[in-house]
């Protein structure tokens, strides 16, 4: 458990949050990490043995539902009328290499992918 504190030093508007729980992990620090800002939103990033790979996008312009590839979709949400937030996760028993994860929309412009993985 613990508190999540969302500050800023300007208005916040349109902020989403999605979190997750990652239990067993050998360390807090991810073991790989990979982000996208350029349409379409695709990334590869390798996950350990038995470990697990979170990812969250954002979309802009009155973006319509997301769709996942590589990782199975756990939120897609509209934040305000301008503004989707979705995120995906999977859980792999054995060592991923380059693994492609990528996230569309079907409306609007996707703006943001991030993802990163932890093993036991």
């Amino acid at each position: 458990s613990g508190a999540i504190v969302v500050s800023g030093s300007d208005v916040c508007l349109s902020c989403a949050i999605e979190l997750y729980a990652v239990k067993g992990a050998a360390s807090p620090v991810p073991a790989a990490t990979a982000s996208d800002t350029s349409p379409p939103l695709s990334v590869s990033i390798d996950v350990p043995e038995r470990g697990v790979a979170i990812a969250g996008a954002r979309a802009t312009g009155t973006p319509g539902n997301a769709t996942w590839t590589g990782l199975t979709e756990d939120v897609d949400s509209v934040v305000d009328v301008t503004v989707r937030s979705t995120s995906a996760s999977a859980e792999f028993e054995t060592a991923q290499s380059g693994l492609t994860v990528s996230v569309s929309f079907a409306a609007g412009t996707a703006t943001g992918l991030a993802v990163a993985s932890w093993g036991p």
